[in-house]
């Protein structure tokens, strides 16, 4: 029941047509946040705990957030990745004067390389959506925080397109990544 309220709640706010602008923003909120490991965090085994929690794909989904979410899942907005992570816990940061509660998100190709950039490139989120990950590493999502982030991440993206988003928000290339 719980699951259901949630979705619902989801369902309503990302149905919004609400759409922060993408301006330049002073502040490089973004340098505040983890730097994305080089290789996939989970390549060679889940790792709990460790701050980053690994996006769901579609059919790892319960049949309910299938049926209401669709076919979208991390591949929508990052196209050619195959895996996707976010950090966790969230950082708070400024942004236009206004705390945030902001994460890094990474993603990666087949071969477990980081996507440094392009459309699949993971991008910094002004709100995390983020959680904590279940028992088998995947991504638990602070429902609360998603409309934030559908409002200030994804209607941004979708409505301006990758190219002047990555510009403004850039994807981050991690520590001496090859």
């Amino acid at each position: 029941m719980r699951e259901l309220i949630s979705l619902l709640i989801i369902i309503f706010f990302s149905s919004c047509n609400s759409i922060e602008k993408i301006t330049g923003v002073k502040e490089k909120w973004y340098e505040l946040l983890p730097k994305c490991p080089c290789m996939n965090p989970d390549k060679e085994s889940v790792h709990l705990n460790d701050g980053w929690a690994r996006e769901a794909r579609r059919n790892e989904m319960s049949w309910l957030k299938r049926i209401i979410i669709g076919k979208k899942d991390f591949t929508k907005f990052h196209p050619g990745a195959v895996s996707s992570f976010r950090s966790y816990p969230f950082v708070v940061t400024r942004i236009n004067g206004k705390k945030r509660k902001s994460g890094q998100q990474c993603a990666y190709d087949e071969s477990g390389k980081l996507i440094k950039y392009g459309a699949a490139a993971g991008t910094p989120d002004k709100t995390s959506p983020a959680k904590g990950e279940n028992r088998k590493g995947i991504l638990r999502v602070n429902i609360f925080r998603v409309y934030s982030h559908v409002r200030r991440d994804a209607n941004p993206w979708k409505k301006e397109g990758w190219e002047k988003y990555n510009q403004l928000w850039p994807p981050n290339p991690g520590v001496n990544c090859q």
